[in-house]
């Protein structure tokens, strides 16, 4: 798998990544791991204009999370950007996990978020940008503690 690659800004993230990193085994453990609470995460992200590249990426590290009961609800507000468009409609065939909607016009930052919240179908809601990026053990982390506590 290739490594994300990340602005001069955040090369502190990606030092913290690095060094963080999960090996082949950890992952496979992660994935078989049976929790008693296996709530359904919605992550919820509004869209507008995203850099195709970094919203890939951010996708990306959504799909490759090692828990794999989750949803990613988006809004976008970019209408008539074939680029977006399509890359949405990818996502779309290739995860049934993959809800979005092209909203008529961007309703900004909140508004967007808004028309994300109503795919959502989960337990727990995670919010996110569209440029931010998860580890790939974060939703296992979340359900791990929920079991825990």
């Amino acid at each position: 798998m290739q490594k994300k690659r990340f602005h001069k800004e955040h090369l502190k993230y990606q030092k913290f990544f690095d060094r963080y990193y999960l090996f082949p085994e950890h992952r496979k453990a992660q994935r078989n791991k049976d929790f008693s609470y296996k709530p359904k995460i919605s992550v919820i992200m509004p869209v507008y204009e995203p850099d195709p590249e970094y919203f890939r990426q951010m996708v990306d590290s959504v799909y490759e999370q090692t828990y794999e009961n989750f949803e990613l609800c988006i809004a976008c507000g970019t209408k008539g950007n074939i680029t977006v468009s399509q890359m949405l409609r990818k996502y779309k065939q290739s995860d049934e996990r993959f809800k979005f909607v092209i909203l008529e016009k961007n309703e900004g930052i909140s508004g967007n978020t808004n028309e994300a919240l109503k795919l959502a179908t989960g337990d727990l809601l995670l919010f996110a940008d569209q440029d931010d990026l998860f580890v790939m053990d974060a939703f296992y982390q979340i359900v791990q503690a929920l079991n825990d506590y």
